[in-house]
């Protein structure tokens, strides 16, 4: 179900993960793209099936709430209060790295980005580093196994079955992600091997490793990543622990166009008892860690008379290597999380500890280098596939046709019944994408709805059929699955090879196109189907006439036919468009823009330059920057485009009678209009100085009088003595 996009959308996320803030920030403000509404980001919910629109910041649930069960007595609501505080400062902090970041990634407008590099504050890398490492675990499943064994039994350590171990473990917990929140390499203070298990693998073990790099991935091509409410993805496959191998190659987008890398190799459990067995363990105590043992000793007075169990630094036997459950206990008052759960504590190695300065240094370290490479299309893709792959609640996201295209990604690689079935949401994106995209260049008085046959129309060849001045004609087939029949159909294409800004003007004119063409309703005006999409235009479904244009029909396939029939045809289709409210100008009419459909009847198609005038008044009509051909062209247009004053040129219902009445002499003679001028320049001139078109010898057009040649003129005259197409409709009529 899709939510009007002028509702504020959502009020908070209802997801067990957290989603920073500045994100929201970040893709709310002119960091992000802008719609023409204004800054927004579409939220899929995934359970309900739900798309909406977010126009500013939802509520945030705090970071650690899943810590407050309602019940928590004052020292475990201190805790949560300093980890709180501790978080938001880490996030402040971080939000400043990544904006100097964005800061430096500015592209001009029309620039294609190109690799560099970028230089960042060790110490907001560092900053940046400790966040995203514990965003990871913060939205892991190792955190929520955290919170769920706060309240876990003792299990087969009796002898703390009667301490109070829910508040007890809460505190242990909170200052462990406290102290990790707030290390900071400019002090002195040594970093920690970590005062519960769960913190010190998935935390400090990543943050202590020398081997970790951060670099960004900018998308090319007008190409953006998704988000999710989990905030990050893997690049591969990921074990138990999420790592890959031991290591973890993490991707954070932090805006549509721009996301952060996180790689990290480290050693795995495997590696660290490997070591173990090998004599090198110990346990590491600093001073900081001393003082959270006392206040930890304050919890466990009662525990006072439990055997202290030496630990003795050298080689173990295999019979000695002591379990990872056990290895608690031989100081409990140290690492006593064990005691209280059945996760696994870390044992730390000589490779994995780092030395404290043994002083302050006196000068600055250098700053960190960041590369920044351009990520290739599929690139991208790939990416937001592996996000939809981790089965998320939420999908954020800002373009509607980049959400497709993950989709498309998406589904041929799910292959069990977990991964998630996003074709409601595919369908959703591709029809307001068709809606959006079209009311981008027109805004039209009622709701446009264009069938999108993407999924129903494939081409047929291997090359285009046919080429216009901006577009390709291909042919194709369209297999309607609810009627199980096929249709032959043509597919008018945006051409690929332009420059950027050219492609990009002609897009908007062919969506203008769609807009006029889907609303037309005339047995000889070529009906409109419906839109295929294509990563980077749009294609136009049309009936596929074998007969081809009218100069063809008649000059290969039928040169008898009633050719006066044949414009009065034509004339009833113009004069249709010119009743139209608002007034639809075809501005191109010509014999090849005029088709013969399978009934032998005239169609009008081609309307490359057609303009819906809105608020249609008589002194101020639609114009455009591309026209027919000069030798169909009325004068006044050819004036204007030879002045070439900065004005448009002046298409109106006038040129159009102008136009009609060189398609009359095109098809009564079989020649093209100024046919003794060879070259588009001298046709130009002879229409400045007021040379019409000339009547042939070789009239091919029969039943004809000189009626006809004098509404010709009549139509080649002045602009304001031009006869209407309607008159022109009822005249033809008479003839025949």
């Amino acid at each position: 179900m899709e939510i009007p996009a002028n509702s504020w959308g959502v009020q908070t996320l209802k997801s067990s993960h957290y989603f920073p803030q500045f994100l929201w920030k970040f893709l709310l403000s002119n960091i992000g793209p802008k719609w023409i509404g204004g800054h927004r980001i579409h939220v899929y919910d995934v359970v309900d099936d739900g798309l909406v629109e977010a126009r500013r910041i939802p509520h945030q649930k705090s970071v650690f709430c899943d810590f407050d069960n309602g019940h928590l007595d004052l020292e475990c609501l201190t805790a949560l209060d300093q980890a709180e505080k501790a978080f938001a400062r880490l996030e402040d902090a971080a939000e400043t790295a990544l904006t100097k970041i964005l800061r430096k990634l500015t592209v001009a407008p029309g620039e294609v980005p190109k690799r560099q590099t970028i230089t960042l504050e060790r110490h907001d890398e560092e900053a940046l580093r400790r966040y995203l490492i514990f965003l990871r675990y913060r939205n892991s499943d190792h955190y929520h196994e955290t919170i769920a064994r706060l309240g876990a039994s003792g299990g087969k350590y009796t002898w703390v079955t009667w301490i109070p171990m829910g508040p007890l473990r809460r505190r242990a917990v909170l200052r462990s992600i406290k102290a990790f929140l707030e290390h900071d390499s400019r002090r002195e203070t040594p970093m920690q091997a970590g005062f519960i298990g769960d913190i010190d693998e998935h935390c400090w073990r990543l943050f202590r490793t020398k081997d970790a790099e951060i670099s960004v991935g900018i998308a090319s091509e007008d190409q953006e990543f998704i988000f999710t409410d989990r905030a990050f993805g893997n690049l591969h496959e990921v074990d138990p622990d999420g790592s890959c191998d031991g290591s973890y190659h993490l991707f954070f987008p932090i805006t549509p166009t721009v996301s952060i890398y996180l790689m990290i190799e480290t050693p795995s459990l495997n590696e660290i008892r490997s070591t173990v067995s090998k004599g090198k363990f110990f346990m590491v105590i600093d001073q900081d860690l001393k003082r959270k043992r006392d206040e930890a000793e304050d919890d466990l007075k009662s525990a006072k008379n439990v055997k202290r169990i030496k630990i003795v630094q050298e080689p173990l036997s295999q019979e000695k290597i002591p379990q990872s459950s056990e290895i608690c206990t031989m100081l409990p008052n140290l690492d006593f999380n064990e005691c209280f759960s059945h996760s696994e504590s870390t044992v730390v190695t000589e490779s994995d500890i780092q030395a404290p300065p043994s002083e302050k240094s006196s000068t600055n370290p250098p700053p960190v280098v960041l590369s920044c490479d351009v990520e290739s299309v599929p690139d991208v893709h790939l990416r937001n596939a592996m996000l939809l792959r981790d089965t998320p609640r939420y999908l954020l996201f800002s373009s509607l046709l980049s959400m497709t295209t993950a989709i498309t990604v998406y589904d041929p690689a799910r292959s069990d019944a977990e991964h998630t079935d996003l074709s409601a949401l595919k369908l959703h994106c591709r029809q307001k994408h068709i809606r959006e995209g079209l009311r981008k260049t027109l805004v039209v008085r009622d709701t446009v709805m264009v069938t999108d046959l993407t999924e129903e129309v494939a081409l047929s060849g291997q090359s285009a059929v046919g080429h216009g001045s901006f577009a390709d004609i291909w042919m194709g087939e369209w297999v309607d699955h609810a009627g199980g029949t096929r249709t032959a159909v043509a597919l008018k294409v945006l051409r690929q090879c332009m420059t950027d800004n050219i492609k990009e003007k002609l897009l908007k004119r062919l969506k203008s196109e769609v807009l006029t063409w889907h609303r037309l309703r005339h047995p000889h005006i070529i009906q409109l189907y419906g839109i295929v999409q294509l990563p980077h235009t749009l294609a136009m479904v049309s009936p596929w006439c074998k007969n081809g244009t009218i100069v063809e029909y008649l000059k290969d396939i039928n040169p008898t036919a009633n050719r006066l029939r044949l414009l009065a045809q034509i004339a009833s289709g113009v004069a249709y468009l010119h009743n139209c409210k608002p007034v639809v100008i075809h501005g191109d009419l010509k014999g090849n823009n005029i088709l013969i459909d399978d009934g032998g009847m005239a169609v009008i198609a081609d309307f490359g330059m057609a303009k819906v005038l809105e608020d249609f008044e008589s002194d101020t009509l639609a114009a455009s920057v591309f026209g027919g051909a000069t030798r169909w062209l009325a004068p006044e247009i050819v004036k204007a485009l030879m002045e070439d004053d900065g004005g448009p040129p002046p298409y109106t219902m006038q040129t159009d009678v102008y136009a009609f009445a060189s398609v009359c002499l095109e098809i009564a003679t079989g020649k093209l209009p100024y046919s003794h001028r060879t070259n588009a320049y001298a046709v130009g001139l002879d229409k400045l100085r007021g040379v019409k078109p000339c009547r042939e010898d070789s009239v091919q057009l029969y039943g004809m009088d000189s009626r006809f040649w004098t509404m010709l003129e009549r139509c080649w005259d002045e602009w304001y003595l031009r006869p209407s197409m309607s008159e022109l409709t009822l005249f033809l009529g008479g003839l025949i």
